[in-house]
């Protein structure tokens, strides 16, 4: 029986259906097939070449597992599309029905099973339903190799304008219930700090924009970050999307060297465009500044690790 929690499966379906025709209609179908990878041609690509690498090079048991977390729309698929394009990397996304059900990943032990399994260097997934969970997963599933997690964010306006085209009011609908109602057990509201909890609940909903509601999202979601410790921990990598669409081939050479695929070299690489950040005047002013002092405190982050990066990439470089 379905948890009272999440809709039934016919629900979901149907939901699902009506989002990818908005989404068709107003984004365009390019951008459907990209995003949902329907591409058969590429698909058919990339698994030739994973499999052709793993019958020269390929050892069951020798993967990192590599999560990709933070907020959808931040420019996780972005990453993922890149990882993609080397053929000693295995990519489960959230349409992987090996390793999801409706977005939310599988048991840990059936996703210790798939690493185990893999017979790439690295095997991705993209659990944002579970990215609340990011130090279970590092910490509880068992791996022949030390797994590491990828943080993505994305500024806060470009989030909020891109989840609100494609999702809709949603992210209002479900915080709004919640203020009003109940927190209930969704992945949307779980690991959700007692003072952010207070915080959405002393909001008033009526008549709040759904980009209102989209950036409070990304506020709750990416709070996750310090609340989870993940800033402390040397096995999760802080990206922002922004500055890897600035300077992708800098930013792809610590996300490489981070995964593991020193020597290795992708199949194709897409042009790049320098991501923009849209004005967004009709905003809650409570919301504006609570993701406004978020984001600062999330570049601050990514200005540290790079420090640490640099300064690390330099002694490497003088050890003869």
């Amino acid at each position: 029986m379905d948890s009272p929690q999440r809709p039934s499966r016919y629900a979901w379906f149907v939901k699902r259906v009506k989002r990818h025709a908005y989404w068709a209609r107003t984004q365009g179908v390019a951008a459907l097939v990209e995003e949902d990878e329907l591409n058969l041609r590429d698909r058919w690509r990339r698994r030739r070449s994973t499999r052709q690498w793993a019958k020269l090079h390929g050892v069951a048991g020798d993967a990192r597992a590599i999560y990709v977390v933070g907020a959808q729309r931040s420019g996780t698929n972005f990453l993922v599309r890149h990882l993609q394009q080397y053929p000693a990397v295995e990519v489960h996304n959230e349409n992987s029905r090996a390793a999801f059900d409706r977005f939310l990943f599988k048991s840990d032990r059936t996703i210790a099973e798939l690493i185990a399994s893999s017979q790439q260097k690295a095997i991705v997934f993209k659990p944002l339903c579970d990215s609340h969970r990011t130090n279970e997963l590092l910490d509880n599933i068992e791996t022949p190799v030390e797994s590491r997690a990828i943080w993505v964010y994305r500024a806060w306006q470009a989030r909020a304008r891109s989840a609100v085209a494609k999702f809709g009011s949603s992210n209002l609908d479900v915080l709004s219930a919640a203020a009003e109602e109940t927190w209930g057990t969704s992945w949307q509201l779980s690991g959700v700090s007692e003072e952010n909890r207070e915080f959405v609940e002393s909001l008033n909903f009526e008549g709040m924009s759904p980009e209102s509601g989209s950036a409070l999202f990304w506020f709750i979601r990416n709070s996750l970050f310090f609340d989870g410790g993940l800033d402390q921990r040397d096995d999760v990598l802080l990206v922002s999307y922004d500055r890897l669409t600035a300077d992708p081939e800098h930013e792809f050479a610590i996300i490489e060297r981070f995964v593991g695929l020193e020597g290795e070299q992708p199949m194709s690489t897409e042009q790049i465009r320098p991501a923009s950040v849209p004005e967004l005047p009709d905003i809650d002013p409570a919301v504006r500044q609570r993701c406004e002092e978020l984001q600062r405190r999330l570049d601050a982050a990514w200005d540290a690790q790079e420090k640490r990066i640099e300064r690390s990439t330099d002694h490497t470089e003088d050890v003869p």
